[in-house]
């Protein structure tokens, strides 16, 4: 395995891991409501998740119950950090890749491709895998 040459490093976001997960909260007024209701820009600006509840319930109280709009933003709020953390490892590889250093992008592409499969598969580490690494014909 070797550094490939001069490999693209652009890489998901977190916001495109956010909006790609797929999470929801069944509701007796609205169905189902998906996590990407809760704007990821709200998550970042409002680190307290009561105020967020509270934005969120006074648009919604029609519909969804105080219950289910903390359900909601607390089901966000964790996507929302895992796709930033997801983003920061796939970063370090990135950092890595542009050092030099192949074994710093095998570690930190392991540690993303890990942490992601936590969440299903690992498509974001596994697409960046294979644009900073290639395998080594003999």
């Amino acid at each position: 395995m070797k550094l490939r040459e001069n490999a693209d490093t652009e890489h998901e976001t977190p916001e495109d891991w956010y909006g790609a997960y797929g999470d929801h909260v069944v509701t007796e007024g609205a169905g189902d409501v998906c996590i990407q209701a809760i704007d990821p820009q709200w998550l970042t600006d409002c680190p307290d998740d009561l105020p967020l509840i509270a934005k969120w319930g006074a648009a919604m109280r029609a519909k969804m119950t105080g219950e289910e709009c903390e359900q909601l933003v607390a089901l966000a709020r964790a996507a929302w950090d895992a796709a930033t953390d997801l983003h920061y490892y796939r970063e370090r590889a990135v950092d890595a890749y542009l050092e030099g250093d192949l074994e710093g992008v095998v570690d930190w592409l392991r540690i993303a491709a890990r942490e992601e499969r936590k969440y299903g598969d690992d498509p974001a580490a596994s697409a960046l895998r294979a644009q900073l690494l290639e395998e080594e014909t003999a």
